[in-house]
């Protein structure tokens, strides 16, 4: 307790603090109270009040410490869930699958109601690739059909983008509120996703049915996953692109199978040539020397 003009206190009235103490002996000091008394009130008229505030003081510490644990229990949890979501983009073998991964762990970071993936492939042409909490989704479904011009919107307009939806509608209008019409969300954040050296190669589209839910932590939290997804992504559409990666892809993991496996493999194959061999058996044609062909 300071007077006015007395121990540091510069104000015309008297001053108080009440340090926020946890734990034995004393503790930890989580914050303190300041307290401004009326003109005239001495440390003897206030000893009550004093008594009051240090008790309420105790209270108050326990709740900032409590909020503190959770806040750090909150951390802790979002980041096991990036390790998580780092070692299955590592591990993803196709565009398809690495997508459906990038949404659900981008809906759970995110804490929004819905993320969504937008691929660009080689052309103009923007596909849905994946939904969060969808096994397949429909690239020609109306929701694909408004997100894909929802983006490309976003694209023309600059990244990241934030839509809010502006008054409720009862029908399509051929525009952009043709989106919220039938997505039912009340916000979209647009961010693209960029490897270091290159063009964009997809958008996320994070969605909530929340007002004033995308504040400047989910935008933080947003870019950091796009980052993080940029080079997988890449990485898996220049595969798309290699000529009969199918085939080279099959032959590669008939490589990497045990003897044992490989052999029962073959056997199991082994009709194959054996039809083709009694096909050329049977074709009644017969093949000269000179290479011309003449039936029989």
């Amino acid at each position: 307790f300071a007077e006015p003009a007395m121990n540091g206190n510069r104000c015309d009235h008297a001053l108080s603090i009440s340090p926020l103490l946890h734990g034995k002996g004393g503790g930890a000091v989580q914050g303190a109270q300041i307290c401004w008394w009326p003109k005239g009130r001495t440390k003897s008229d206030a000893e009550g009040a004093m008594q009051l505030l240090d008790f309420l003081a105790a209270y108050c510490a326990r709740m900032v410490r409590a909020q503190r644990l959770e806040s750090m229990s909150h951390l802790s949890g979002q980041l096991q869930l990036m390790t998580q979501f780092l070692g299955e983009l590592s591990s993803s073998p196709d565009a398809k699958t690495l997508a459906i991964t990038v949404v659900n762990r981008a809906r759970e970071a995110g804490e929004c109601d819905r993320c969504a993936l937008i691929v660009s492939r080689p052309g103009p042409k923007l596909q849905l690739e994946a939904i969060s909490s969808v096994p397949s989704a429909d690239p020609h479904s109306t929701t694909a059909r408004t997100l894909v011009q929802l983006v490309e919107h976003a694209r023309d307009t600059g990244l990241p983008a934030l839509f809010r939806k502006a008054s409720e509608k009862t029908e399509e209008k051929g525009d952009l509120s043709d989106y919220f019409y039938h997505s039912h969300m009340q916000e979209a954040l647009v961010v693209g996703i960029r490897p270091p050296s290159g063009d964009l190669d997809g958008f996320l589209v994070l969605e909530s049915a929340r007002t004033n839910f995308f504040d400047q932590a989910r935008h933080a939290t947003a870019a950091s996953l796009v980052t993080q997804a940029a080079v997988p992504l890449h990485t898996t559409l220049v595969r798309e692109q290699i000529p009969m990666r199918g085939w080279l892809e099959r032959i590669a993991r008939w490589r990497r199978l045990p003897p044992a496996e490989r052999k029962q493999w073959q056997r199991r194959r082994l009709w194959i040539p054996a039809a083709a061999l009694l096909a050329l058996a049977l074709f009644p044609v017969r093949l000269q020397f000179t290479g011309e062909a003449k039936l029989l």
